[in-house]
């Protein structure tokens, strides 16, 4: 099982990664919001929180953005591009992103 360790002010908490629901990148920052609702801030960017993640559960879903494969709720490619995890948060897809999203997701769930 793929563990991250996070920091919050002085308690250091070692979480699972099938609990992260997302990251966010804050500039220089990145958030990881848990499927608790619990909210973590980390120095490192959002491309190295995603080389500790595993690669098959989390997608970069816009430049902002990288989302836990396992949390995903529904998905709308049409017009308004977003996911919503299964917390309900709804995040932007980029267009960019959409076709490699598009796949990720057939190869992910089935």
């Amino acid at each position: 099982m793929a563990e991250i360790t996070l920091f919050k002010g002085n308690r250091k908490k070692i979480v699972r990664c099938d609990d992260i629901l997302y990251f966010a990148a804050d500039d220089r920052y990145t958030e990881v919001i848990l499927i608790t609702g619990e909210k973590f801030h980390s120095s490192k960017c959002l491309k190295f929180m995603e080389a500790c993640f595993p690669r098959n559960n989390i997608f970069r879903v816009h430049r902002k953005y990288s989302i836990n494969l396992q949390h995903l709720s529904e998905y709308s490619l049409n017009g308004e591009n977003f996911v919503i995890m299964k917390n309900g948060i709804k995040i932007p897809v980029a267009a960019r992103k959409k076709h490699a999203f598009t796949l990720k997701v057939r190869d992910y769930f089935h």
